[in-house]
């Protein structure tokens, strides 16, 4: 694993403090494991695709997401092992963007039941972002790295957003990725404003700490409806409005599963705030 995270590092080419102590947590959250590990890892090295196109706010965030997918494995060295299958059977072709986004994704449903999962694409991925609004009871939870100013003119999302908090429904937002290092692009900028209108439009309607939003330095994306379902992928469900068919639309794809303690295990690292 040693050997891997180094290599990621190189890949990444990030030299500021914050991915070095980014790696240091890394190396440390596996010094404590096996030794053979590192060594079933040697044949990565040179591997991966040293010219990945990654913007050094994606190489800093994925290393962070990468730990954090990490983190839900690292209590067994069995469990783990399999863990470095899978990071070799992914990264033989190289890492870029996508194939570090899958592997995070298939790090972060490792061990749940197939029967509990399925893949999703498209608008089912949209149809599970509004169905949540729908049918949650206790919270909502996203994580989505930029927020759309799309958010402020749906009034359909409006209306459902103000039946579950009329509920007794918590939302919970992680967003902004890179602005933690002062990251200014449109996207930046536009995140920024769109969460404080969110907080105060929600605030003046009477539903003080209903809506909560964190800023962090995350590619991730991520969405659960209480404990009952989760959905990982690529879609950006707070960024991308979702007009799928339409000239110019992305293709959006991920993986929704029901498994509980996955579940809590995620609201735990993400969203202890």
């Amino acid at each position: 694993m040693e050997q891997v995270l180094r290599t990621m590092e190189n890949v990444m080419q990030r030299t500021e403090s914050s991915s070095n102590q980014k790696m240091a947590e890394l190396h440390a959250m596996m010094e404590n494991h096996s030794l053979h590990m590192r060594k079933d890892l040697e044949g990565l090295h040179g591997k991966i695709d040293r010219n990945a196109d990654l913007t050094a706010e994606q190489s800093e965030a994925m290393m962070a997401d990468l730990q954090t997918a990490l983190r839900l494995h690292e209590s067994k060295d069995e469990t783990l092992q399999e863990v470095m299958e899978l990071l070799k059977e992914k990264s033989s072709d190289g890492l870029d963007v996508e194939t570090m986004r899958q592997i995070i994704q298939d790090l972060q449903l490792k061990d749940v039941k197939e029967t509990h999962r399925r893949y999703v694409e498209n608008q089912e991925m949209k149809d599970l972002f509004y169905r949540a609004f729908d049918e949650a009871h206790s919270d909502i939870c996203i994580v989505s790295p930029w927020l759309g100013n799309w958010l402020l003119r749906d009034k359909n999302l409006k209306n459902k957003i103000e039946a579950a908090l009329k509920r007794g429904v918590d939302i919970k937002i992680v967003y902004g990725i890179g602005m933690g290092k002062g990251m200014r692009d449109d996207r930046a900028v536009t995140s920024e404003k769109v969460a404080k209108d969110l907080k105060n439009r929600w605030l003046k309607k009477g539903y003080p700490g209903k809506v909560k939003l964190h800023v962090s330095n995350t590619h991730f994306k991520l969405l659960m409806c209480d404990e009952t379902y989760l959905v990982i992928g690529s879609y950006n469900f707070l960024s991308n409005q979702g007009k799928f068919g339409e000239s110019g639309s992305w293709h959006e794809a991920g993986e929704y599963a029901e498994d509980t303690e996955r579940i809590r295990q995620l609201k735990e690292i993400h969203f202890s705030f």
